[in-house]
C-alpha cells in the first residue's frame, strides 16, 4: 500500500505519502469545516479508462491520471470513497489480523 508509481498511499492515514482528501459528496462540508478525515479509508486511485469528471487528467497514462489534492468535489472518477472498494479492504484486513501470523526467526528456518 503505497509501493506504487505515485508513491502515495490511497488509504487515508496511513504510509508517509497518503491521500489526503477523498470524494464524499455527503461529508465534504464537514471536512471543510475542520473535521479531519477518517483514517483507514481507500479511495479509487488512478483511472485512464472512464474519465467523466472536470478535474482527474484525461488522455495520460494510468500512474499520471489522479485529480491533484484539494480537488475532491470534482474528482469521482479517482478519488471516491466507495463501499465497493472499503469492503474488501477490511475483509483483507481481518483476514490478514486472524490468520497470518508475524514472521519470526524460527519460522524462517
Amino acid at each position: 500500500m503505497g509501493n506504487n508509481a505515485m508513491r502515495l498511499s490511497y488509504i487515508t492515514g496511513y504510509g508517509k505519502y497518503h491521500e489526503t482528501d477523498t470524494h464524499d459528496r455527503w461529508a465534504w462540508g464537514k471536512y471543510q469545516g475542520g473535521v479531519s478525515y477518517p483514517k483507514g479509508w481507500l479511495s479509487g486511485g488512478p483511472n485512464n479508462t472512464f474519465i467523466n469528471d472536470p478535474v482527474t487528467p484525461a488522455n495520460q497514462p494510468a500512474a499520471k491520471s489522479f485529480a491533484s489534492e484539494n480537488t475532491a468535489p470534482d474528482a469521482w472518477c479517482s478519488k471516491e470513497n466507495a463501499v465497493n472498494w472499503n469492503a474488501p479492504l477490511v475483509w483483507v484486513a481481518k483476514y490478514i489480523q486472524e490468520n497470518l501470523k508475524p514472521l519470526t526467526v524460527e519460522s524462517t528456518r
